[in-house]
């Protein structure tokens, strides 16, 4: 994670990543947790104040729950990337709603 990150986006460092698609693409609705990959070929994971539309491709979308981790990293953290399915996201997403439900006393 790189200092200049902020509730906009997450920057990320490290080697750029290779884009074979190098024409402009049109803007779009993007989600909180999209992974763009910008020009210089580094990653943005799109926070809770980004913008409603975005022109770069979208490598991945980061889960709700994980997302909600990142405003907790601090600059020179590392960010590590695993695939899951729908269900497991949504699953995931369930628990962590129980679990802080059972800790504020309401469930």
């Amino acid at each position: 994670m790189r200092a200049d990150s902020n509730h906009v986006g997450v920057r990320l460092d490290g080697p750029p990543l290779a884009i074979r698609f190098q024409q402009e693409m049109l803007s779009r609705g993007v989600a909180v947790g999209a992974v763009e990959i910008l020009p210089d070929g580094r990653p943005l994971i799109l926070g809770r104040g980004h913008s409603v539309t975005g022109g770069y491709p979208v490598a991945a979308v980061v889960s709700r729950t994980q997302t909600d981790l990142l405003g907790q990293m601090r600059p020179g953290d590392r960010v590590r990337f695993r695939a899951i399915d729908l269900q497991s996201a949504i699953d995931e997403a369930r628990f962590r709603h129980l679990e802080a439900a059972a800790y504020l006393g309401a469930g």
